[in-house]
């Protein structure tokens, strides 16, 4: 409540406000603190120590095995394939969206990984195939047909 006592007072006085609203008001504020400051600090604290991690992982990417990098992306694909099925709402949506981008990184990661040598065009047309009924059928918002439109418009031009 950064200030609002100090502008309910003057609006109270300016009589803008009658004595019951000014409690009223006061009354909502205190029963619905948000605690924006504490969640953003620990955002930026959770956000701070992905960063680290991911920072490690990839400083040492080539002497972890291939099996074990699989393995994992393997099962962070299908946490997310279970959000998606299980959640609804912005939920499903935000992990829609990553599990879209996390194909088209495990797909790399397995020509990587077993050295297929096969083309980039391949590996794109087999993502789009893959991935487009995830995005027809649990794509709700303007921000995953965007998505989805972007990338097929992009792979459309360039294997074209």
């Amino acid at each position: 409540m950064f200030g609002l006592n100090k502008k309910i007072s003057s609006w109270e006085k300016e009589g803008l406000l009658k004595a019951d609203q000014v409690i009223a008001i006061k009354a909502f504020e205190k029963e619905h603190k948000s605690g924006v400051f504490g969640r953003g600090l620990i955002g930026v604290a959770l956000f701070s120590i992905v960063v680290g991690v991911l920072s490690i992982v990839a400083s040492n990417w080539y002497s972890i095995p291939g099996e074990l990098k699989l393995g994992v992306h393997v099962i962070v694909n299908a946490m997310l394939a279970f959000v998606v099925y299980s959640k609804s709402g912005i939920v499903r949506e935000g992990a829609t969206l990553m599990l879209f981008g996390l194909t088209l990184t495990l797909i790399a990661l397995m020509g990587q990984v077993f050295q297929l040598g096969g083309s980039w065009a391949g590996a794109l047309t087999l993502w789009l195939l893959a991935t487009s009924p995830l995005m027809l059928i649990y794509g709700r918002t303007r921000i995953t047909a965007s998505a989805w439109s972007l990338a097929l418009t992009f792979s459309v031009s360039i294997l074209a």
